[in-house]
């Protein structure tokens, strides 16, 4: 077998019963940012001299030539203004705002509304557009204020991160870029990157980064090109024969603000030809794809076909993998002392939560629910309850997830869930760690979002 690492620098890339939604804003109005997570600043409060550089470098809007070029002759100059406007993000809507009132050219006002929906639109599905400015700042201030503009919370690791030694001040001048290019030039300067972490990605010091020179950035994605296999079997019984795999490995990595519910099975692929005009695309069934990944980062297998007079490179391999991502959810709370017999509605699908018993240290809750006649939202359901149903100590410490068992019948299917006391807590205190709360977010809104790819002159094995 032959096996190829592709390297260079990259990073990678809630006592009582209450419900709460969260909704995308109206496209054609001009609200306030969504109450789930505060309004990104290029501005924290100057406590500091780092904090202040940051509140002094605020981006100046010249609104007459903003308006001039929303007006101009040329699509293209129309077109431009109008993306400045979305990658401002939330800081447009003042700017729009003004600029309605300054005119009353029905193209241009289109073009301000429109550029208020894809805010709208990125701050739930697209990418995340950061602005920035500091000066000898300490990585916790910027690490809070990237949080703020990319609607997420970055929790380090471990949690005194930043109270470690040997952190330095960092310098840091950003303008509108997209999270993961905005992300990259971060942990270059301050030695802390994301990275994958049980059930989500977390920040940690150190080279942790996976390294190559084939990324690309599509929306709220970063994909990166890993690894080529290039391998032959020659069977030596039952008749002889060879056969052989070829396929590129990929990762994907999605932003933290993301909730993604699911990947499709397979990598699309458009096109994949060598630099000897050979085409490299499967001639069998569908190419094998999403084989494992979870709490942002994604692992993508792209099957391709080895010709019999290879070139040396990948000159292009462009494809496509499908993302199902949460637009709207339902956030469940219950103290444990009123989980017995309670009866819910999600959506519009009963569910009854049964009870909560403890057998030695292994905690089992049992629900039911009865599901729809919409077969995704059902399996939504299920996955929601193996992986964001959580019970919760008095310390808002969740106990992990021990299992899962399920029974099925033709009024519902009954789910039993195993749960023991946080590995994090120290042994002593584990005993004591009993859940206090069930805190369960269920998706009932998503949205399929293509995630396009393209790499150039990838090296191809022999």
């Amino acid at each position: 077998m032959r096996t190829w690492q592709l390297a260079a620098s990259l990073v990678l890339g809630s006592a009582g019963l209450c419900f709460a939604q969260t909704t995308r804003p109206s496209p054609t109005t001009l609200p306030a940012s969504p109450a789930t997570q505060p309004a990104p600043t290029t501005r924290p409060a100057p406590a500091t001299q780092a904090a202040a550089t940051q509140a002094a470098s605020r981006p100046y809007v010249n609104l007459d030539d903003l308006l001039k070029r929303l007006s101009s002759d040329a699509w293209q100059q129309r077109q431009r203004a109008q993306d400045e406007l979305v990658r401002m993000g939330d800081e447009a809507r003042p700017v729009v705002k003004d600029l309605l009132a300054r005119t009353t050219d029905t193209e241009v006002r289109t073009r301000l509304e429109a550029a208020v929906a894809q805010i709208d639109e990125n701050r739930i599905s697209g990418p995340s557009f950061i602005t920035m400015h500091f000066k000898d700042a300490d990585p916790r201030e910027v690490f809070a204020e990237l949080s703020k503009q990319c609607y997420a919370t970055l929790k380090p690791f471990p949690d005194n991160l930043f109270d470690q030694p040997g952190l330095s001040k960092v310098t840091i001048d950003i303008d509108h870029q997209p999270f993961w290019a905005a992300m990259k030039q971060i942990a270059d300067k301050t030695g802390i990157d994301l990275q994958q972490y049980s059930e989500g990605m977390r920040l940690m010091r150190g080279a942790f980064r996976m390294n190559s020179p084939f990324t690309t950035t599509r929306g709220p994605f970063l994909v990166v090109a890993t690894q080529v296999d290039y391998s032959q079997t020659m069977m030596l019984a039952n008749g002889g024969g060879a056969t052989s795999n070829f396929a590129v490995h990929l990762v994907a990595y999605s932003e933290p603000k993301l909730q993604i519910i699911s990947s499709t099975s397979a990598v699309k692929l458009e096109e994949a030809v060598d630099d000897a005009g050979n085409s490299l695309l499967p001639t069998g069934p569908d190419n094998r794809g999403y084989y494992g990944g979870g709490g942002g980062t994604w692992n993508l297998y792209a099957q391709l076909h080895h010709p019999d007079h290879p070139g040396q490179k990948i000159a292009r391999l462009r494809g496509s993998a499908k993302f199902v991502i949460q637009t709207k959810s339902q956030k469940i709370e219950i103290p444990v002392a009123g989980i017995k017999e309670n009866a819910q509605v999600i959506g519009d699908m009963p569910v009854l939560i049964h009870d909560l018993k403890k057998n030695a240290e292994i905690w089992e809750l049992r629900l039911s629910a009865t599901p729809d006649t919409m077969g995704n939202r059902w399996a939504q359901l299920q996955q929601s309850v193996q992986t964001r149903l959580q019970l919760v100590d008095a310390q808002g410490i969740p106990l992990d997830h021990r299992g899962m068992s399920s029974r099925g019948g033709n009024n519902g299917i009954e789910f039993t869930i195993l749960f023991t006391p946080s590995n994090n807590r120290p042994a002593a205190d584990r005993a004591s760690a009993d859940p206090a709360k069930l805190v369960w977010e269920v998706p009932t809104a998503t949205k399929e979002i293509p995630v396009p790819f393209e790499f150039k002159d990838v090296p191809m094995p022999h």
